[in-house]
């Protein structure tokens, strides 16, 4: 399959399934965009960004560091998306997202702080569903939008009780999405 001038949104893209999932992009050439929340995760980023622009297939990399915490993320991304990726008719279309970009957390419930459960909510939900928001007015028709969720949305672990209520709720909110 090729995706040859299509366009992606990966978040969370600096390592991991991220990484791995953009590089597979990339091999059918599509244009991507690679969020990373931290200066920490940099130097990967733009690793993966070497690997795409070596492929030398067409396709192309920008990364973008936004923290998906904050509702104005989506709009910054897309705005570096549409501005490296804009076509000649100004055409401002999204082909694929992909949300990966997620947090874990491994503690008791009991000490668990408000704090905690909003940084796990934040990115691994609010972020997720502000960024799907975002895209949904620039997806284009056939557009694909991929949410990744865990095992542990419906087989939890001790210790994981607030991370795996986190990835049900990214499960129930794609279900619906269908």
């Amino acid at each position: 399959m090729s995706l040859q001038g299509k366009i992606a949104i990966v978040t969370g893209a600096s390592r991991g399934i991220g990484a791995g999932i953009a590089l597979d992009l990339a091999k059918q050439g599509a244009k991507l965009t690679l969020t990373y929340t931290s200066a920490s995760s940099e130097s990967a980023i733009d690793a993966v960004c070497s690997q795409i622009q070596a492929l030398n297939n067409g396709s192309a990399a920008i990364k973008v560091q936004a923290d998906l915490r904050h509702p104005d993320a989506p709009g910054q991304i897309l705005a570096a998306t549409f501005k490296a990726f804009q076509t000649a008719d100004k055409d401002t279309k999204i082909d694929i997202l992909v949300n990966n970009a997620g947090v874990s957390l491994c503690k008791n419930l009991v000490e668990t702080s408000q704090e905690d459960l909003s940084s796990v909510f934040d990115i691994n939900v609010y972020g997720l569903i502000h960024m799907t928001r975002a895209v949904i007015p620039h997806l284009h028709n056939p557009g694909r939008i991929i949410n990744l969720s865990s095992v542990a949305a419906r087989r939890g672990s001790p210790g994981f009780s607030v991370y795996s209520a986190s990835k049900a709720a990214v499960e129930g909110f794609t279900s619906l999405g269908r």
